[in-house]
């Protein structure tokens, strides 16, 4: 049986996977410079996939609204983080 070369495999490649494993470990290490608060935001949104309603409830915030507004600033937060570290000092 030939194979057709024009078609594209749905497992990724060695240099997507190795991309892939090197921002999980720069959003893992970001996610550690994080204050508790906006790493429970982050993980509460991202990881577990949480809506605001319920997210507010679980951090204490006073409202979605809230918690929305505040996850916006904690994954701020997190992008400068990861931008930081992707980038090699120049100290």
């Amino acid at each position: 049986m030939d194979l057709d070369e024009r078609l594209a495999s749905a497992l990724p490649s060695p240099h997507e996977e190795a991309v892939a494993n090197e921002d999980r470990k720069i959003f893992e290490m970001a996610l550690q410079m994080l204050s508790d608060g906006d790493r429970d935001l982050i993980i509460g949104r991202v990881e577990w996939g949480l809506d605001y309603a319920t997210l507010s409830e679980a951090v204490g915030r006073k409202s979605a609204d809230a918690a929305r507004v505040a996850t916006a600033r904690a994954a701020r937060k997190l992008a400068g983080h990861m931008q930081e570290l992707r980038t090699p000092s120049s100290k």
